[in-house]
């Protein structure tokens, strides 16, 4: 499968990092917030950053523009729809991420990579085609769960 569209839920210091990673090194990127005016908040931080490299002569401001030009926002899970490659990467808490999962069910295919970035020792899960995936920690085996 070619990669050329990547998912971000999330827009905070962890996605929009993401995000950023990815549109630099030449993907597409959807990034995905609660609302539009936080997913905006996200990509000014990501212009932000760009802006620094430019001034610290790490990029060019050609490539800083290529980069933001490859991040779009929106508010709507449904957008994910068209990408090979989604990361989550929302606040801490379990509820808010199985909400997520649940309704990327409806959204994304059996061959969309799914990947989660999980900053703490809270239980991770993954729910996708009606079987949850989860792990307690890095030292337990998953346990699989159908709903």
């Amino acid at each position: 499968m070619e990669i050329k569209k990547v998912g971000v839920i999330g827009a905070g210091v962890m996605g929009n990092g993401i995000a950023h990673i990815f549109a630099q090194t030449g993907y597409e990127v959807i990034m995905i917030e609660a609302s539009l005016n936080l997913a905006e908040k996200g990509k000014a931080v990501i212009a932000k950053n760009l802006d620094r490299m430019v001034k610290k002569e790490t990029i060019t401001a050609e490539i800083a523009q290529e980069t933001l030009g490859k991040i779009s926002v929106s508010e709507n899970l449904g957008d994910l729809a068209c990408c090979q490659i989604v990361v989550e990467a929302v606040t801490e808490n379990r509820l808010v991420k199985y909400s997520i999962y649940e309704k990327l069910n409806g959204i994304l295919t059996p061959e969309t990579i799914m990947a989660s970035n999980t900053s703490t020792k809270i239980e991770s899960c993954i729910v996708f085609y009606d079987t949850i995936v989860y792990r307690q920690n890095a030292d337990d085996e998953d346990a699989t769960t159908t709903t």
